[in-house]
């Protein structure tokens, strides 16, 4: 069983919380970078900022720029794709955005 710890930090719309966040690598064709994760076992999907993708060397295809919604009005930009990403020395593939 894996023990991840969690984050306390200070949110304007809720004050005092705790975020559980697990350290992870995500592997792309020309390097790989560590990055703090927000663990969330429910979720559909991982999303990276598009930073990310740049700084791995992902290949990203604009024509696939698709647009995702989630609480309010606002959508957020998207590209579908698979990335490597290391997890307490453990390799996987996992679909990401």
């Amino acid at each position: 069983m894996s023990e991840y710890r969690f984050e306390r930090r200070v949110t304007k719309n809720f004050g005092k919380i705790l975020e559980p966040s697990i350290p992870i690598s995500i592997v792309g064709p020309s390097k790989s970078v560590g990055v703090m994760a927000l663990l969330d076992s429910g979720a559909d999907i991982s999303l990276f900022p598009y930073s990310v993708a740049e700084l791995i060397g992902a290949p990203l295809d604009l024509k696939e720029l698709r647009e995702i919604h989630g609480l309010g009005q606002a959508g957020c930009p998207y590209i579908l794709g698979e990335a490597a990403i290391v997890i307490a020395e453990t390799e996987l593939t996992a679909r990401v955005a």
